[in-house]
């Protein structure tokens, strides 16, 4: 909780509190902070406004820390918002974050502008990689909704990228030196038309920038499910006639099999407007999404999604 600067634990069927961890010594955190429990003894937390990433023990002290905003030599920095879309991730010893500042990426060389910051516990080296797809420079998509990135990881550890205005999806390496593109585009998105209006006045007026946004499709999260080695992938689908307020999108989940053959897509039309996407998770029994509560803000309820019994051929 942010107000409290602590994490709490609450069992999730049942929704019983278990525990809470101060987590003082990382300072005040804000909505685009986050952390990563790795076990009792491997804490991860993101300070947002200090772009800084604390490794604690089990007794809550600081054993490492890293400022990935300073050791990113890039022209444009990562700007990690670590978000549930976007959580911190921990893989062979490393840790991984991703986000970039907001605006059009420039063109220029990839390493000016790269996405995730990959940083080795064992010897503190932090490498940066990653790169927005060609499209980004040659289309307008107004600098913010599209900028974001949503990352997870694959069967093997290595990172996977879903960025909103591209059909495909990344597989990285840890050390950034591989790359393989694999398609993961909706049956209902046959194409993502970029804005024809001026770069710089559509960035800075917010409501010609989401009457854009939700004119056109998008993708957003990708996520593994390691208990049927699958990933899921939302796209996200055209809102008619937006006039103001609430511009959460119709969207479908797109469902890929392990050798990353497209096996499945479930549209998602009625109760679109109640459902979190920020705020998705992979469990035994399914994909959790949460509900929202619009009665009480602190209560928090998630709808689950059964996946249909599935064998690899």
């Amino acid at each position: 909780m942010l107000d409290e600067n602590a994490l709490h634990f609450f069992h999730l069927k049942d929704g019983h509190f278990l525990k809470s961890l101060p987590v003082t010594e990382c300072g005040t955190l804000n909505n685009y902070s986050g952390f990563l429990y790795e076990d009792s003894d491997s804490i991860f937390v993101y300070n947002y406004k200090l772009k800084t990433v604390f490794f604690l023990g089990s007794t809550m002290k600081i054993r490492k820390k890293w400022n990935v905003h300073t050791a990113c030599k890039a022209k444009y920095p990562i700007d990690p918002e670590t978000l549930t879309d976007s959580p911190l991730l921990y893989s062979q010893g490393r840790v991984l974050l991703s986000g970039v500042e907001l605006g059009q990426p420039d063109e220029g060389e990839s390493s000016d502008k790269p996405t995730t910051c990959c940083i080795a516990l064992d010897n503190d080296i932090m490498s940066f990689g990653g790169v927005f797809p060609v499209c980004y420079e040659k289309g307008n998509f107004g600098g913010v909704y599209y900028n974001k990135i949503y990352h997870a990881l694959n069967q093997d550890g290595n990172l996977l990228l879903s960025f909103p205005a591209d059909h495909y999806v990344y597989c990285y390496s840890l050390d950034f030196r591989d790359c393989k593109p694999y398609y993961m585009g909706s049956r209902y998105i046959r194409e993502i038309v970029s804005s024809g209006e001026n770069v710089f006045d559509l960035f800075k007026d917010k409501q010609r920038r989401i009457a854009y946004y939700t004119s056109q499709p998008s993708y957003g999260n990708i996520l593994y499910d390691p208990y049927r080695h699958l990933y899921y992938r939302v796209a996200r689908l055209p809102l008619q006639g937006w006039t103001g307020g609430n511009f959460q999108k119709p969207f479908s989940i797109i469902t890929m099999d392990s050798l990353y053959r497209i096996i499945s897509e479930t549209p998602v039309v009625e109760d679109y407007e109640d459902l979190n996407l920020g705020n998705m998770h992979v469990v035994k029994e399914g994909l959790l999404i949460q509900k929202e509560n619009k009665e009480d803000e602190n209560v928090i309820e998630f709808v689950l999604y059964k996946v249909n019994k599935y064998q690899e051929k």
